[in-house]
């Protein structure tokens, strides 16, 4: 069964030109910008589920980070805990109010921060559902940022959460009772 929605997955990435990560159970898809190059995550933390690298104009390359972590609570003391976490790195965080995405309503943030290619800006959308927190997070130069926030914006809107067509039966079975 896993093979048959890892291949109705790839058909689906084939046609709508979306990228995907397969979370065991679910199947999380947005649109990145054409052109962008997946990264190698062996690297990165196991928490990140797709890492899509674009071209800038400088050698600081933009990007989109899909992670995904076990949740069980609120989006908004999830934000708290992110708010805590920025505040304890001298971070400056910004909560810039509510994205709609395909998946439903997520949070929209943003922060900046030093780095050794310059001043470094990440517009995140959070989502909490299913137990998860899911983070999709676009990242450029401060500089380069605006060329590139309609593509990021674009991104977050596009994020989407399939359960598996296992996860479909006991929700259909659930609704029966």
């Amino acid at each position: 069964m896993k093979k048959l929605i890892h291949a109705a997955a790839l058909f689906l990435v084939l046609l709508n030109f979306s990228c995907f990560a397969d979370n065991s159970e679910e199947l999380i898809t947005f649109t990145p910008p054409s052109g962008w190059k997946s990264a190698d995550l062996e690297k990165l933390s196991p928490v990140i589920k797709l890492m899509l690298i674009g071209t800038g104009k400088d050698h600081f390359p933009p990007s989109l980070t899909l992670a995904v972590e076990p949740y069980k609570g609120t989006l908004k003391d999830y934000l708290n805990i992110v708010k805590k976490l920025n505040h304890a790195e001298k971070t400056e965080w910004k909560d810039l109010g509510k994205i709609q995405t395909k998946a439903g309503s997520a949070s929209l943030s943003q922060f900046d921060e030093k780095s050794n290619w310059g001043s470094v800006r990440t517009m995140t959308a959070i989502l909490v559902k299913n137990d998860n927190a899911y983070i999709l997070s676009a990242t450029a130069l401060q500089s380069e940022f605006s060329s590139f926030y309609k593509d990021f914006f674009n991104a977050m809107k596009s994020l989407d959460i399939t359960l598996s067509a296992k996860d479909e039966l006991k929700t259909e079975d659930l609704d029966k009772q």
